[in-house]
């Protein structure tokens, strides 16, 4: 059982695909934590110079779904898990300082992701699933640096109905008045018949 919040289930496409998430998280991430040299995805760390740090990327991790509903009937219905990633690269200085400032940016993340209103809305995202922080110490060259890694986990859900072929194309209409009447009696009651042309798009 999925602990989040209930949103009305999509209708016809289009979907809400990972793209999508990653590409609103990332905007929000790069506006609302500046000072970072970003990157869309993750740098080659043996590439990276100390001067190049801070560093904010963001990358996609994982991506799953499930039936949602009765998976035999209806129009296909998936609820998606989509997890994005974000890492901070950081000069490790002091290493009880840079945990507490780790920490603290890590806590800014959700502020900017989980209080905007464009990113936790029904229009984008069912809920939060999940959101987990590790904490890793490395290298760059020979320097010291800190660094978290910041998973997140979201829920869709999709629906896939099948195209409609609109053929209707004429609307014949005949009235028989009056309603109960006798052949005779209807014979000698004016009609109306109309034939409606269907505009096609």
């Amino acid at each position: 059982m999925l602990n989040s919040f209930e949103a009305p289930i999509p209708g016809d496409p289009p979907v809400t695909t990972s793209v999508d998430i990653w590409d609103k998280a990332w905007e929000l991430a790069v506006a609302g934590m500046p000072g970072f040299k970003t990157y869309r995805q993750a740098p080659i760390i043996a590439q990276t110079q100390p001067e190049e740090l801070p560093i904010l990327c963001s990358y996609m991790v994982d991506q799953s779904a499930q039936s949602w509903g009765d998976s035999d009937t209806g129009p296909v219905k998936l609820i998606e898990q989509i997890q994005i990633g974000f890492s901070a690269l950081l000069l490790d200085s002091s290493m009880e300082g840079q945990h507490r400032k780790l920490a603290n940016l890590a806590r800014q993340l959700d502020d900017v992701l989980f209080r905007d209103p464009s990113f936790i809305s029904f229009e984008l995202i069912k809920g939060v699933e999940q959101r987990r922080i590790r904490f890793v110490s490395g290298r760059v060259g020979s320097t010291p640096t800190t660094e978290f890694h910041y998973l997140l986990t979201v829920s869709v859900i999709n629906t896939w109905p099948p195209p409609v072929v609109d053929d209707f194309k004429v609307l014949h209409e005949e009235t028989i008045f009056p309603i109960g009447g006798t052949e005779d009696e209807i014979a000698a009651t004016p009609q109306v018949k109309v034939v409606i042309d269907i505009p096609q798009n």
